[in-house]
């Protein structure tokens, strides 16, 4: 018990919970046994022995309730996240991904820098091979392994696409490119950037999915400002 409450006490100095929540051990506790009562009971049916309230046992439930909305609450933000964002779920409860054998060829979707198999696995796509095949997201891919553990990727369906301009910013906090067009921003990649010498405020012709759901856009073109 001595040892359960030190582990308790250093939790309690961790989160900073109350004192009233810390358990102190009970020396030489008195158990008072109860001779059996005579009363019969109906079948299947416990006597019932309602339990006093106290002030700890009230903050407890309320510090329940506390946790439980909490919980809720985050696991909605999760939700948002993983649909505004394209988030996929974690898979360190799916097991390992099997690395692909070589001469495996995989399918799978290109998400805007890299390819998402079936199995879930992620392929990194060469942004230059990217850029200048103008990949798109959400068109299919094939991958063909080499023997020496290459990666060959080849545009098997370009989904439907549609052109659209917009001007090009960066992100000074992470050297991130996009593009803003159509009250949206895409995110682009800065090997087509750099192919095309862009800088901030030179206007972009983008590629993006026909239906305008995706967060990154394949550049087609820029026009310098000056």
């Amino acid at each position: 018990m001595d040892q359960l409450a030190n582990i308790l006490s250093e939790k309690i100095t961790e989160f900073d919970i109350p004192d009233r929540f810390v358990l102190s051990p009970v020396k030489n506790p008195q158990i008072t046994a109860y001779p059996p009562r005579n009363e019969s009971l109906p079948a299947g049916e416990l006597p019932s022995q309602k339990i006093p309230e106290t002030p700890e046992s009230h903050h407890i439930h309320q510090l329940k309730k506390t946790i439980d909305a909490l919980k809720t609450e985050l696991d909605a933000l999760l939700h948002i996240f993983q649909h505004e964002f394209h988030v996929p779920l974690s898979r360190n409860n799916l097991g390992p991904v099997p690395l692909a054998a070589p001469g495996t060829v995989l399918e799978g979707v290109f998400n805007g820098y890299q390819m998402i198999a079936a199995n879930g696995a992620c392929y990194p796509i060469p942004p230059n091979y990217a850029s200048k095949s103008k990949l798109v997201e959400g068109d299919l891919m094939k991958l063909t392994i080499t023997r020496n553990g290459g990666l060959m990727y080849k545009q098997i369906q370009p989904i439907e696409r549609t052109r659209i301009s917009g001007i090009l910013t960066k992100d000074s906090s992470t050297n991130d490119w996009m593009v803003g067009a159509e009250q949206k921003i895409y995110r682009v990649l800065t090997a087509s950037v750099t192919f095309y010498k862009g800088q901030t405020g030179d206007t972009a012709g983008i590629l993006v999915p026909l239906d305008g759901q995706s967060d990154w856009a394949a550049v087609d073109y820029i026009v310098h400002s000056e």
